[in-house]
């Protein structure tokens, strides 16, 4: 008898976890071209030294400094049935010419030769234009896909644009899926690869929307919709749909509360936590002592909080467990003058906010709620400027 009752249990349990867990699979239709969403660019790969006595040195008579480079399409192995025959990379060389202007020539046929190519002219823009990657220049290149069980020559138009302040190159494959969530038409736009490891899931009813990032929600009609990746072989965008209300999830992500914590602050010891700062906007920094762009934008933050009104406004650093020593010179260096306290074993911070970048930026309203996600220092002393709004800014490059 108590065997049978333990057997109901844990069927009951099993049901009862499942339907609080149920795994939501939607039909992908691909398209060979840009994304009404598509916003930003990656950053062109690492590039090699080429000796002057080797065989593409020598189709690129007319360059020198030449290095060589291969812009991943897919990863290996991506699919059921790849094989080292299928090209999945593109390379390319960049050079300068005779009067020491920056060249750059692309495999567009994908066959290991760059006697067959010419150089290729792409857009020229600076870091403060905002101009739209479906204007920019493009190349169309060839790879290998697997459709119908056979391998398959496909093409697919890469944009391309120079950043002159930066001396660097920028690509956008012109490559996205498209699917239907109950009311809600969504748009799937990949970031680096087309096997969409990392991808922005858009809202087409909201044009204002934030892409959402896999392990984020997506939300239809006041539930959310945990997203959980996309299955390549089966064209499918894998959803977990969540059971809790939403007032109850929390996520680092407009929207959404972000996970609470309270923890001693590094410098007075006094705990901290987000509940203190009902009723005025937090800005939040999370950071690294290895990380350069983290450290650079400290005493631009210093500048800004000193000068703002702290009935309003109030800043909160969280910065990765280093030795103490290391952390105290950042904080006395920096001026920092502020709530830090340190992500650690302990409160467990960065596996709560899952931090897969530094720095990152939150800016919370007095409501409790995120507004912002990636806020740099310019952006956040333009907002309180503004009396505390929030201007659309778009940035080309990746985040």
């Amino acid at each position: 008898m108590r065997r049978k009752i333990c057997t109901t249990l844990f069927v009951f349990a099993f049901i009862l976890g499942f339907s609080q867990n149920k795994e939501i699979r939607l039909p992908l239709t691909f398209h060979n071209n840009l994304g009404v969403s598509a916003k930003s660019r990656s950053s062109f790969p690492r590039s090699e030294a080429v000796a002057e006595n080797d065989a593409v040195a020598k189709t690129c008579v007319t360059l020198k400094n030449i290095q060589m480079g291969e812009i991943e399409i897919y990863p290996v192995a991506s699919f059921d049935g790849w094989n080292n025959s299928y090209r999945n990379t593109v390379k390319f060389i960049i050079g300068t010419d005779k009067d020491e202007k920056k060249q750059l020539m692309i495999d567009t046929n994908n066959n290991r030769n760059f006697g067959d190519e010419t150089f290729f002219a792409a857009d020229t823009a600076d870091i403060a234009r905002k101009n739209p990657i479906e204007k920019s220049s493009k190349t169309i290149v060839e790879y290998d896909w697997l459709i119908n069980g056979k391998k398959t020559k496909q093409q697919l138009a890469i944009h391309i644009t120079y950043i002159k302040e930066i001396d660097h190159y920028f690509y956008t494959f012109a490559h996205h899926a498209t699917t239907e969530l109950k009311s809600k038409k969504l748009e799937i736009i990949p970031s680096r690869d087309i096997e969409y490891l990392n991808f922005n899931v858009y809202d087409l009813s909201n044009k204002q929307s934030d892409g959402i990032k896999p392990n984020r929600y997506l939300v239809d009609n006041e539930t959310a919709y945990l997203v959980k990746g996309i299955d390549i072989n089966k064209n499918e965008l894998v959803l977990i749909k969540e059971a809790k209300k939403l007032n109850d999830i929390r996520s680092v992500q407009v929207g959404f509360r972000p996970p609470a914590f309270s923890s001693p602050d590094i410098i007075n010891k006094q705990m901290v936590s987000l509940d203190d700062y009902k009723g005025k906007y937090v800005y939040i920094d999370i950071l690294a002592s290895w990380c350069a762009p983290c450290i650079v934008e400290l005493p631009k933050l210093k500048a800004i909080y000193d000068t703002v009104d702290k009935s309003k406004i109030e800043f909160i650093s969280i910065i990765q467990k280093d030795k103490p020593e290391v952390i105290a010179r950042i904080i006395e260096k920096s001026g920092l003058n502020w709530r830090i306290i340190e992500a650690n074993d302990e409160n467990h911070i960065f596996s709560y906010y899952r931090i897969n970048i530094l720095p990152t930026t939150l800016l919370i309203n007095p409501e409790g709620e995120i507004i912002k996600y990636q806020m740099h220092s310019t952006e956040l002393k333009r907002f309180i400027d503004n009396g505390y709004e929030l201007q659309i800014e778009q940035n080309i490059f990746e985040q």
